[in-house]
């Protein structure tokens, strides 16, 4: 993966590129958590409620609820 730039907007904003949000799979709504990492900041998101996130490796697995990662 290559390096890609954003630009901080005036009300605060950073966008994310097209091709990641499609990799990652995030659509608009998506929650994330910030995490101060060094000279940087770790995105995170934030597992939707059909979801739930195993602490040892922080895997994110798709879970049993009604939400929009339910198997049909």
């Amino acid at each position: 993966m290559g390096k890609r730039i954003s630009v901080l907007s005036t009300r605060g904003n950073v966008t994310v590129p097209e091709n990641i949000r499609k990799r990652q799979n995030w659509k608009p709504g998506q929650k994330f958590s910030l995490i101060p990492n060094g000279r940087g900041v770790l995105i995170v998101p934030v597992p939707s409620t059909d979801e739930s996130v195993d602490d040892a490796d922080g895997t994110v697995t798709p879970g049993d609820g009604d939400g929009p990662n339910r198997a049909a």
